[in-house]
């Protein structure tokens, strides 16, 4: 038979009640529920702790809570020497890959999967990182790549970590990771292999608390204008986003003719989680179950799990067996066709999958620690030490709630489940990462007392190198405030380029209704404008018209981070806004609304075919502009050789240009590609272009002769 291939989807805090097939009224999860009727759903399957790390080592090693190296969140570290999923599935010969949250410790080196075993990974190394779902940067194999999304300035914190709620929201991770997880699909069709799919789903961002930031999605959908908070609209549209991958997964693999041969496996790492303004109670996500996240009552530590292969999982089936995340190391040997190595405490789940329950070893009992809380569940009955320190005694199959405690009325079925706490547990002490290790070895082996003549030469080498890397350092500010300036110049690009495909490929238009040079602006609003054709008065173009129309969000994107200064907008006649390309929105008044820093290229081009060009590239926003003013006017004269700039000068004939220190600006082109452009020394005030290096005049280029007036149809 061809070797089978496995996709295990792993959810982050997805209550035993947030689905469908499990009892959920409100939210639907069609696709899920699709796994559970073609398929097998286990009723009473847990996870090994009620909290990430601990429950994603175990489904990792095969151990359960009393004997793993990581029990506790902040346990930082599982050796590599321990035998793992990874390891199994490379001995198989299967082509493994993890996709989304690893969170196998708390400050591991960004390659830890890799040094597992796992033949590639994208996503987050960091539990916390994997809080936020519009990260700056994510990781592939190990390295950092940046995405669009950008921090508050001055969030050094979130730059470094990853961790927080960014500012500008463009790439939603969910997204990204279920794109890498079907390519890989796609490109290993061929092959056996194995999926570990950990969405972040639904998981707060707890660093946006209660706010509307601690249930990050990219849109609410369906739920926009459903009567809850948003926090709930955004957990209610994370539950649909992880029933929609799945659909996806499932459709990929019919595409391939992969599904008769692909086992899928589903489920979540612990309960449901009550953080980021979420309630248990609004859906219901812990079932009929006591407790949620960080208990061992029912709810924090049962959760779903499917199994679904038409060809070799049996239909419609409901398990009631006690299975927990151990078995899956012997599940995945069994169907590997390996033999489990090392000790674990798991059994295999394979006869029961492939629908012979007659040869299923069964569980004598579960066990579970956390954080000084236990729980040992043999059969019905369940003994509770609670986070108070209190012990209980519970019959699951009369009592699902855990409200009635029945200890004394049994007391030698509650001395039997307490007397397995002390064959179960070892004491342990968690493993420091491996570069601790090292120093601290290092830092006890040489340590000794600094003469005081010592630590004088220390300061002044550190004095003489900080006058060396100072200006490395403010060099380095410098470049990393221009990249961020390049982001808001590439988000600008991609909302025109919206804008363009709504409108026939026609882009904004763009004017500065100069006094001097009044052939311009003739005629670019007479045809074609969205909002009419009788609009000389209170204009939207370049930048300010994308955003009018929503492509794009209003605010600190729209502002070089190099400069504190903006194109200033003139007023005449109080009505009349003025400005170099470069159009505020504007409130009815007539006064400014929203400033920009950046210049828009609408002279150059008037749809994306047969653009007016120079040196071959066709620039749509840039930074700089020579901050020159018209003489007796009080309207910045600015050049139409460049496109969105970044503020004027106060003073006529002031030749400096205003942002990134003189030396140059970015610039964005109407293809979509971006680069640094130098700016030569000895610029002339006045409006400079990069084709000429010299001053522009009314005419130079054709003035009204750059193209027929009447085409451009306001540019759009």
């Amino acid at each position: 038979m061809k070797p089978v291939n496995i996709i295990f989807i792993l959810c982050d805090d997805l209550g035993w009640g947030d689905l469908s097939c499990y009892g959920q009224k409100t939210l639907k999860t069609p696709n899920i529920d699709r796994l559970a009727e073609e398929g097998t759903r286990f009723s009473n399957f847990y996870s090994t702790s009620p909290v990430c790390s601990p429950a994603r080592a175990s489904i990792m090693t095969g151990l359960h809570s009393g004997h793993l190296p990581i029990r506790e969140l902040n346990d930082p570290y599982l050796p590599n020497d321990y035998n793992n999923i990874a390891k199994v599935f490379n001995k198989a010969g299967y082509v493994s890959s993890i996709q989304g949250k690893y969170g196998v410790g708390n400050g591991q080196q960004h390659d830890d999967a890799l040094q597992k075993g796992f033949g590639s990974h994208y996503g987050y190394n960091c539990m916390k990182h994997a809080h936020n779902f519009f990260p700056p940067w994510l990781l592939e194999n190990g390295k950092k790549f940046f995405t669009r999304n950008l921090p508050p300035e001055g969030d050094v914190l979130q730059w470094e970590t990853g961790v927080g709620v960014a500012e500008t929201k463009i790439d939603y991770s969910p997204d990204m990771v279920e794109s890498k997880a079907l390519d890989f699909i796609e490109e290993h069709k061929n092959n056996p292999f194995f999926l570990y799919y950990c969405t972040n789903l639904p998981h707060a961002n707890n660093e946006g608390g209660n706010t509307a930031d601690g249930m990050e999605v990219d849109h609410y959908g369906e739920f926009k204008d459903k009567p809850w908070k948003d926090n709930e609209k955004g957990f209610a549209r994370m539950v649909q986003r992880i029933d929609e991958s799945v659909g996806k997964i499932v459709d990929k693999l019919k595409e391939l003719n992969l599904d008769q041969d692909t086992i899928i496996l589903f489920s979540s790492d612990n309960g449901p989680h009550e953080e980021g303004g979420h309630k248990v109670t609004m859906f219901d996500s812990a079932g009929p179950f006591q407790g949620y996240k960080r208990s061992l009552h029912e709810g924090g530590i049962r959760v779903p799990f499917i199994a679904h292969c038409p060809s070799r999982i049996p239909a419609g089936q409901v398990n009631s067996d006690l299975f927990y995340f151990p078995d899956l190391m012997n599940t995945f040997c069994e169907l590997a066709g390996l033999e489990a190595e090392g000790p674990n405490d798991g059994l295999s789940m394979k006869p029961v999958l492939l629908g012979d329950e007659e040869n299923q070893q069964k569980h004598a009992y579960l066990y579970f620690e956390f954080e000084g809380q236990i729980a040992v569940r043999r059969g019905a009955m369940k003994y509770l030490k609670d986070i108070k320190g209190e012990e209980h005694l519970f019959n699951l199959d009369e009592d699902i709630h855990e409200d009635r405690d029945i200890k004394s009325d049994n007391p030698e079925i509650f001395a039997e489940l307490k007397a397995i706490i002390e064959k179960e547990h070892r004491d342990y002490t968690a493993y420091a990462l491996p570069e601790l290790n090292d120093l601290k070895h290092k830092n006890h082996r040489y340590a000794r007392k600094f003469s005081l003549i010592e630590l004088l030469v220390v300061i002044a080498i550190i004095g003489i190198l900080a006058s060396f890397l100072l200006p490395i350092l403010n060099k380095s500010r410098s470049k990393a405030l221009r990249t961020s300036c390049m982001n808001n110049l590439k988000q600008m690009y991609l909302a025109t380029s919206m804008y363009s495909e709504d409108f026939d490929g026609k882009l904004p238009t763009a004017s500065w209704n100069g006094f001097n040079n009044p052939g311009h602006y003739r005629n670019f609003f007479s045809n074609g404008f969205p909002y009419g054709s009788s609009i000389q008065k209170r204009q939207f173009f370049g930048i300010a018209l994308v955003a009018s129309l929503d492509y794009i969000n209003v605010g600190d994107n729209l502002l070089c981070p190099e400069s504190n200064k903006i194109d200033s907008v003139y007023a005449k006649n109080g009505d009349e806004l003025l400005s170099g390309f470069n159009a505020a929105l504007n409130n009815p008044n007539g006064s400014p609304a929203v400033y920009s820093s950046y210049m828009y290229g609408g002279y150059f081009f008037y749809e994306k075919e047969g653009l007016f060009g120079f040196e071959g590239e066709n620039i749509g926003y840039n930074d700089a502009a020579s901050p020159y003013q018209n003489s007796g006017t009080g309207i910045p004269a600015t050049s139409y050789y460049q496109c969105y700039f970044d503020a004027v000068g106060a003073n006529a004939g002031d030749d400096t240009l205003a942002c990134h220190e003189a030396e140059g600006l970015n610039s964005v082109y109407i293809d979509g590609h971006a680069k640094w452009i130098n700016v030569p020394s000895g610029v002339a005030a006045g409006w400079w272009d990069f084709k000429r290096g010299n001053s522009g005049k009314d005419g130079a280029y054709g003035g009204q002769g750059i193209w027929p007036y009447s085409t451009y149809q306001g540019g759009l």
